[in-house]
């Protein structure tokens, strides 16, 4: 990983201290961004649009990007972007790829989204409270998708796009998942740890398994080319992507349901070619495209 300590031993002490730093300004950055959301939302109105991107862009900054470079330092304060991978560039062609996979992979997405969402939970409380957070979550996303100005598309991808895309990826990706391979963790164990984390954070259980594959994706990125900034690219694409075609549906440019492209009741042929052909481009890619940049 670029990174490397004297023994294979995974050094449990320093690991520690890492997360209980990070977790610390975390929580810093967390208290913050609600004192900034209570501004902000007495100034605007708490439910308003510009509200909630303020506010959003306020806590990727706050609470992931700032505890990352803070771990990027503290590991390292001669060259603190060398553990959050974001001191590699990437080539274009290993850019290009990535976007080529991730945009083939889509529909095998989308199956795996709608059979999340269809999940049935066997205890009615729990999906009683489950589903209530989903209603909770899925309101807010609204409110953020709710415009048809080309002023509110460009900063919906400037803020959910950009800004939440780097700022995720630099904190699960850059900090969680490189400092768990840097103390000596196995680095699949490193990549499904931050995976995980990522979409627990969301507090969508009904959006949990597609986030889950999601950051396992964007993780192998990060572990094959040793750069933050492939990942980064994917994330914001899909993000950035959300808020083009909601956009393009409320202006009525777009009159088909792009998330439900490759799901279908019968056997899902495109869901599966899709989800084969994603796979190969990255088994073979991992050793030839997706290669750290020389410097």
């Amino acid at each position: 990983m670029g990174l490397k300590q004297q023994s294979d031993r995974i050094d449990i002490t320093g690991l520690l201290r890492q997360l209980l730093l990070v977790g610390g300004a975390c929580l810093g950055g967390f208290a913050l961004t609600i004192i900034a959301a209570a501004i902000t939302g007495s100034i605007l109105g708490p439910s308003s649009r510009a509200t909630l991107l303020i506010v959003s862009a306020i806590q990727g900054i706050l609470l992931f990007a700032l505890p990352a470079f803070l771990a990027g330092y503290l590991t390292d304060k001669s060259h603190p972007l060398r553990l959050l991978g974001a001191n590699r560039g990437v080539t274009l062609i290993s850019a290009s790829a990535a976007i080529f996979a991730f945009l083939l992979g889509l529909p095998a997405l989308n199956l795996i989204i709608d059979y999340n969402a269809n999940i049935v939970v066997p205890w009615p409380e729990l999906e009683s409270l489950l589903r209530k957070w989903e209603e909770s979550a899925a309101s807010g996303t609204e409110i953020l998708l709710n415009t048809e100005s080309c002023g509110g598309l460009i900063s919906g991808i400037l803020v959910i796009g950009v800004i939440t895309g780097f700022c995720e990826e630099i904190f699960f990706r850059g900090c969680l998942q490189r400092s768990l391979t840097y103390f000596k963790v196995n680095p699949h164990i490193a990549i499904w740890t931050a995976a995980l984390l990522f979409s627990a954070a969301h507090f969508q259980f009904y959006g949990f398994l597609p986030r889950l594959l999601l950051g396992a994706f964007f993780g192998y990125l990060l572990y094959w080319s040793q750069s933050i900034w492939l990942p980064v690219i994917c994330h914001s694409l899909n993000n950035s992507l959300v808020v083009i075609f909601t956009w393009l549906s409320r202006r009525g440019f777009l009159t088909v349901d792009v998330e439900k492209f490759g799901v279908s009741d019968s056997f899902p042929w495109v869901g599966l070619f899709s989800a084969i052909v994603c796979l190969v481009i990255l088994y073979y890619g991992r050793n030839t495209v997706f290669v750290p940049e020389k410097k």
